[in-house]
């Protein structure tokens, strides 16, 4: 086993001798110089500032500070969609990774802040967007996440886009479902017999057996006990159950120094691999555990530390981690080092502890509006003008607390159009054509909404209905069949369920219509004169998930009803209609037996009655703040993760990623309490 450096200036020395100028470029060959450590940042925790020190990098300098500035940079540097962003936006230092999240009080979209035109609409429905699905061939989820865009209206997660009527992926791609294993019995048996010795081995390999389930906790969830018993592997051992015990062993091996024992603990398996962890209420520090001397240089005691860090005149933790190298006796994490004595940074650097609060909501208010703040995130960026002012007063003032409008004392934005209608006619006032034009322009009319088909999802068909442009819509296909497409419009806007209807119809028109070659007259398709052709029309039916068949071939009779009364019907002496001899409606006829032979299906949704939007509004707000920026802001969510959260080597947890969560798990064992580290799966 080699060495490693042993302190930090002398890793730093080598790593950049290496010429590495990135964590990434690190990670991949740090293996070069064997007394590099993987982790640098833990092995030298007392004197680590970052990686740009470490690595003798440039830190990059400050961000635009509007989404303005950001976004005509992106435009200089020729970004058209956001992965080409993603890869390229380090060409330019002051552009942020995430600008979405960067300047979220401003943030729009990525089509405007590239001001490029909009993605294509996707397909309105759940059916369309299965039927094209299933005639690209896609037989599996991989297959279709692969070729999705081959059609540019298939949308990257359907079971996102239509999760109102999603049911899975089987039936949305119009493959049959595969036959699982019925007990965990069986499936336990079967993977074993494939020799699989791990969790992450199974995840690998599950699939050379079609009937083990990609995920067995979940689908034997009431059966389900653990992998060792599922994979029929041996349990990890007991570890020793005092500090002391683990640390006579760890001396034993003769281990001096964290990084030699983070390589060779497991030579003794009952050593936690995290042992400040494992018996954090008796750790005292990696000196005391391994029987090394404190390295010379720091200061012995907390009282020591704290005196010196005061003389520099450090008021925050900030400016102590920027400076506390013009004491090479201070150590980086003083908190750390003198965690048995330890109280917190005001007693540290001997400062006034912080005001209490406003006690009222009103005093608040009154403090923040004397400020001026105007906007959450002026607020955000100058409360600590005023000690008083708590970050988070909707949390701290729950009870009272309105919105941020009465808090700030700002006026309300202006009301919107209270119904579809109405919005969609001042849209069309203003000569908007495109939904890449209402974007750049519904703000000329204050009561327009930004999204409009959700602020009216309940009413929304398309974005060309909404701006009265129907004819957006295929313009090829509309233009050959005129007559056609008016009568689709004629119907659909005379009845209820619009969006189903001109999805059905539309693709009556595209593939049944135009497939066939038929002429542009709606009424000469239901003459007896012209043979109706009873396969294409069925092949035109089937193609599509058994879930849409019967649907679909009623609201195609129902139309072709409606075409025989409007284009093929006269009045008679009584004034009453009659067809014409010689017309007839096909599917009432010809096809009158194929609707028995659709499958039906019960429908997915609930009969219960929707929940308030408000009361959603409430618990979205409380699942997910509006100050989250990271899964580990989602504190109020962690508690549902039941099911997530797995045992981890505590190696692998990166305390720098805020999209890693982990907890210890206390375990009544027959010894004494073991500490489990767990960590949340986030997919």
């Amino acid at each position: 086993m080699a060495t490693k450096y042993a302190t930090l200036a002398e890793a730093s020395e080598a790593a950049q001798r290496l010429e590495f100028k990135t964590q990434p470029e690190y990670k991949k060959g740090y293996k070069q110089d064997p007394k590099l450590p993987a982790n640098p940042n833990q092995l030298y925790a007392g004197d680590w500032d970052d990686w740009y020190s470490f690595l003798g990098t440039e830190h990059p300098g400050e961000k635009y500070a509007t989404v303005a500035e950001a976004s005509e940079a992106a435009q200089r540097l020729g970004f058209e969609i956001r992965d080409e962003y993603n890869k390229g936006y380090k060409k330019d230092l002051k552009l942020p990774a995430a600008p979405d999240k960067h300047y979220a009080e401003d943030w729009a979209d990525w089509p405007n802040f590239l001001r490029n035109e909009r993605p294509r609409e996707k397909y309105v429905t759940l059916a369309e967007a299965s039927e094209v699905a299933q005639r690209l061939g896609f037989k599996t989820r991989t297959e279709y996440h692969e070729g999705y865009q081959k059609d540019p209206k298939l949308p990257s997660n359907p079971q996102r886009s239509y999760a109102g009527e999603w049911d899975d992926w089987y039936s949305f791609l119009g493959v049959e479902r595969p036959e699982r294993y019925a007990a965990l019995a069986e499936a336990s048996e079967a993977a074993q017999r494939l020799g699989f010795k791990t969790q992450q081995e199974y995840y690998e390999d599950y699939q050379k057996d079609p009937k083990l389930p990609s995920q067995p906790s979940v689908f034997y969830a009431e059966d389900w006990d653990d992998w060792y018993s599922f994979l029929g592997t041996e349990r990890p051992s007991e570890k020793h159950a005092t500090v002391a015990e683990a640390s006579e062993a760890a001396q034993r091996l003769g281990l001096k120094t964290q990084a030699e024992y983070y390589e060779d603990y497991q030579k003794d398996p009952k050593l936690p691999g995290s042992p400040n962890d494992f018996y954090a209420e008796d750790w005292s520090s990696w000196y005391n555990f391994l029987g090394t001397g404190r390295p010379d240089g720091k200061y012995a005691t907390l009282a020591e530390a704290s005196e010196a860090a005061q003389r520099l005149g450090f008021k925050t933790s900030t400016e102590y981690f920027k400076g506390y190298k013009q004491d090479p006796k201070l150590p980086r994490h003083p908190d750390g080092m003198y965690r048995r004595n330890w109280a917190d940074w005001y007693s540290f650097l001997g400062n006034e502890r912080p005001k209490e609060k406003y006690a009222t909501l009103a005093e608040a208010s009154e403090a923040a509006q004397r400020l001026g703040f105007k906007t959450q995130k002026e607020f955000y960026e100058g409360y600590k003008q005023d000690p008083k002012l708590t970050v988070s007063p909707f949390d701290f003032y729950a009870e009272d607390w309105d919105d941020w409008y009465s808090y700030l004392g700002i006026e309300r934005p202006v009301k919107r159009y209270a119904t579809l209608a109405e919005a969609s006619e001042a849209a069309q006032c203003l000569g908007l054509k495109t939904g890449a034009e209402y974007f750049r322009g519904y703000e000329k009319d204050p009561k327009l909404p930004s999204q409009p088909n959700k602020t009216y999802s309940e009413h929304w068909i398309s974005w060309p209905h909404f701006l009265g442009n129907e004819n957006a819509i295929n313009r090829e296909l509309t233009s050959k069949y005129p007559e056609f497409w008016k009568a689709i419009q004629c119907y659909v806007e005379a009845g209820t369920g619009q969006s189903n209807k001109y999805s059905h119809l539309r693709a009556l028109l595209r593939f049944y219509v135009d497939k066939l070659g038929l002429v542009d007259d709606p009424g000469a398709m239901l003459s007896r004169d012209i043979p109706f052709d009873e396969r294409a029309y069925e092949n035109f039916i089937n193609v599509t998930a058994d879930t849409v068949k019967k649907p679909r071939h009623n609201a195609c009779s129902a139309f072709f009803e409606w075409i025989l009364e409007t284009y093929c019907s006269d009045e008679d002496e009584n004034g009453e209609l009659i067809v014409l001899p010689g017309y007839r409606n096909p599917l009432r006829t010809v096809l009158k037996g194929l609707l028995d032979q659709l499958p039906s299906y019960k429908r997915s949704e609930s009969d219960k009655p929707p929940l308030p939007m408000d009361a959603i509004v409430r618990a979205k707000q409380h699942l997910i703040p509006l100050e989250a920026t990271s899964f580990r802001d989602l504190y109020q969510l962690h508690p549902f993760l039941e099911d997530c959260w797995f045992g981890v080597d505590p190696q692998l947890i990166d305390d720098n990623d805020p999209n890693c969560i982990y907890r210890v798990v206390k375990k009544e064992r027959k010894l004494s309490p073991l500490k489990i580290i767990t960590r949340a799966s986030v997919r």
